[in-house]
């Protein structure tokens, strides 16, 4: 899992009443991290009273190994990539060691890294030393919206969306929010205060990750600020479109950037790319621009720039994610759908007017059932004009069986209520309505 989704404390809840060996790779060199493993195990070891240093990681191995022959033991390897990287041999000595062994230890071992890519390449895929023995994996991701509202208690569900909105759901960041401060001044205080705990905390991150971090924060900031095709980023950041897609998989990669394409379709024509950790869309989308002023503490001159486009346009996007998972958790279930289909979203040209449509919610089960949404965060009304939208924009599909639906922050005027009684196929949701059902799962 990424930085910051809280598997350290995880790991650490599950070993705090076992024996175990919690060894982190730093990054540092062979020597350095072997040193450190070999203290970790002299502190473990009940026979050793003195501390030692082993000569190896395999050596290191060997005794691990040996103290677990006669009673249950768990080895953490932590930050594996530091230590996979500082000594080339390491996931060798491990395979070899594990293999001497085989059934005559009572060994539990856990590896765990923040580099996902790098743990992907080097340790699960393909024919790798290590990647023949791993019999479980587990993805850690940040919470769902539910789960995000489940850990900010006495907050409006209101405010709730707004703070899944700056964080994501990232446990790290939810530790920051102060219960005792409204939404505003948290925001404040996390991201458009100097020095403050959100201040350099998506710079910080790419750092580690990459050796050039300066484009891959421009190509972020673009995206987050509207550039949202290859041309407009490249013509955006200034670099060829070749070299924005070489880092904009590396992007992806780290689950920082998504590729779309509209629901249905692979053309890469249409494709669109959008931040997708909320927290680093945030950043990247209102700190860059006002650095200066937050240097200087206008911080309450920047929420007052930043809040009419934080409060509708950033949010209406935050709210079309929130709907998502509520289809997933709520709706899709009434349909005896699959529960591994995603909802995505269309965009394209209407062939009945000849002018460009999006649908902002999609999702299509193998009884053929289409279900699209359309979703507004804002405290105007829908209105029928909006039904209309979203029927006329269905007509584009030929699948017989539709499910429509409205969802809104601010509620539906009377008319479009009872249109939507008389018409049958048409359901009308409010947030409110939305937050009850899917906590409610």
């Amino acid at each position: 899992g990424r930085r910051r989704t809280g598997k350290t404390a995880l790991i650490s809840e599950f070993t705090r009443d076992k024996k175990a060996i919690y060894f982190i790779g730093a990054e540092t060199n062979g020597k350095g991290n072997l040193e450190e493993f070999s203290r970790t195990i002299t502190a473990q070891s009940r026979k050793e009273r003195k501390e030692i240093i082993y000569r190896s990681f395999s050596a290191a191995l060997e005794q691990v190994f040996e103290m677990s022959r006669q009673e249950r033991l768990i080895l953490v390897i932590d930050e594996y990539q530091f230590i996979d990287r500082s000594a080339q041999k390491f996931a060798d000595d491990l395979g070899k060691v594990a293999a001497k062994y085989g059934n005559r230890s009572k060994l539990m071992i856990i590896i765990c890294g923040s580099s996902m890519p790098y743990m992907q390449k080097n340790l699960l895929d393909g024919d790798w030393p290590l990647s023949q023995l791993v019999s479980c994996r587990i993805k850690v991701d940040p919470f769902d919206f539910a789960d995000t509202c489940r850990y900010l208690g006495g907050f409006s569900s209101a405010d709730k969306a707004l703070l899944y909105g700056v964080t994501g759901g990232m446990p790290c960041y939810l530790e920051q929010i102060d219960a005792c401060r409204s939404v505003e001044e948290n925001i404040k205080a996390m991201f458009l205060t100097s020095g403050s705990a959100f201040c350099e905390e998506p710079e910080n991150l790419i750092r580690r990750e990459v050796r050039e971090p300066a484009l891959y924060n421009a190509i972020l900031t673009a995206i987050a600020g509207g550039a949202c095709h290859m041309k407009d980023i490249s013509a955006k950041v200034g670099e060829e479109t070749g070299v924005c897609d070489k880092y904009l998989k590396n992007l992806i990669a780290f689950e920082l950037v998504k590729r779309e394409t509209p629901y249905g379709e692979k053309s890469s024509r249409k494709t669109r790319y959008i931040v997708s950790d909320h927290m680093f869309r945030f950043w990247h989308r209102f700190v860059p621009e006002n650095r200066s002023a937050i240097v200087c503490g206008n911080t309450d001159k920047v929420f007052d720039n930043i809040k009419t486009e934080f409060y509708g346009t950033y949010m209406e996007n935050v709210f079309k994610e929130i709907c998502r998972q509520y289809i997933g958790k709520v709706i899709w279930s009434d349909f005896d759908g699959d529960r591994n289909l995603i909802p995505g979203h269309w965009w394209g040209l209407d062939m009945t007017t000849g002018m460009s449509a999006e649908i902002d919610i999609m999702l299509k089960n193998d009884d053929g059932i289409l279900l699209l949404g359309m979703c507004r965060w804002s405290e105007e009304k829908m209105g029928v004009e909006d039904m209309e939208t979203l029927i006329w924009h269905s007509r584009m599909f030929k699948e017989e069986k539709k499910r429509l639906y409205l969802f809104s922050k601010g509620g539906f005027t009377e008319r479009c209520i009872e249109a939507a009684k008389d018409i049958g196929n048409i359901k009308l949701k409010t947030y409110d309505d939305i937050f009850k059902e899917i906590m409610a799962v």
